[in-house]
């Protein structure tokens, strides 16, 4: 489960208020699959707030995640001290891609659903 402290500057919110928006969430989430009706019905605004932080925040760690792994072992032969500028370059190449890759995939796939509609 997300550290609550790191979601209080985002939303002012007591560490204890986002604690238990967050337990409540993973309550109902184990539970059974939840739709965003249904959090907005179980949820009040503050802590639905809190929730797509929380949402948000794990989706973009898992892109770092997967980022780091990817280009970690494409660019870097042996960790030293430093890395070296052609890693350097290499990384900042690695991402890039990434992202342009990511950005293509995302269009295809909003095109194909306004294709369908």
């Amino acid at each position: 489960m997300m550290n609550p402290n790191q979601l209080v500057p985002f939303y002012g919110a007591a560490p204890a208020v986002v604690e238990h928006a967050l337990q409540r969430w993973h309550k109902a989430h184990t539970k059974q699959h939840v739709t965003m009706a249904q959090k907005q019905q179980q949820f009040t605004p503050q802590e639905m707030a809190i929730l797509q932080a929380a949402e948000n925040q794990s989706r973009e760690f898992q892109v770092a995640l997967k980022l780091t792994d990817s280009c970690w072992d494409k660019c870097i032969g042996k960790p030293g001290s430093k890395l070296e500028s052609s890693e350097v370059t290499c990384l900042a190449n690695c991402a890039e891609r990434y992202f342009d890759t990511s950005r293509v995939i995302l269009q295809r796939l909003s095109q194909r659903q306004q294709d369908d509609h």
